[in-house]
């Protein structure tokens, strides 16, 4: 029977100097969505198989974020330097690693290379006067190339 136990999740921004992420949300706090097929088949005349890659590293990055704290702070001020020159603005890289423990003293490390990312949208403002938690966080989503390995 495998078992598996998991640590704590981080987030790394940028490739000179990493950010380590820490001001995370509750809940689902990172996600990475893969929307492509891995490869596409098609059956050719006299029955032959043409199969071909598709551009199945693509995927949505979804970060949760608490509002206005310093990790919220810094993809604004990224955000900021793509709105004053999208032209000049460089594709952002980074990973995610997450430890995975089996209960018998082993563990690996799921990881994710990000390459690539660009944003999809700026977070939404709600407000709730009865106190939704949702209301405190930043929900950022971008896309990036990823590519998963363990260590």
């Amino acid at each position: 029977m495998a078992n598996s136990l998991l640590g704590k999740g981080a987030l790394f921004f940028g490739s000179a100097e990493p950010r380590v992420f820490s001001d995370f949300a509750n809940g689902n706090f990172l996600g990475l969505e893969f929307g492509n097929q891995i490869s596409t088949r098609e059956i050719g005349r006299g029955g032959s198989v043409i199969s071909y890659n598709s551009n199945s590293k693509q995927a949505t990055l979804t970060v949760r974020l608490i509002k206005g704290s310093p990790d919220d702070l810094f993809l604004n001020g990224i955000l900021s330097d793509y709105d004053r020159s999208p032209e000049t603005f460089v594709l952002f890289a980074g990973s995610i690693s997450m430890m995975l423990g089996d209960g018998t003293g082993s563990s690996t490390t799921e990881n994710y290379l990000l390459t690539e990312g660009s944003f999809i949208n700026k977070p939404n403002f709600t407000t709730d006067t009865g106190g939704d938690a949702e209301s405190g966080v930043s929900v950022w989503t971008f896309d990036v190339t990823a590519v998963r390995n363990f260590a």
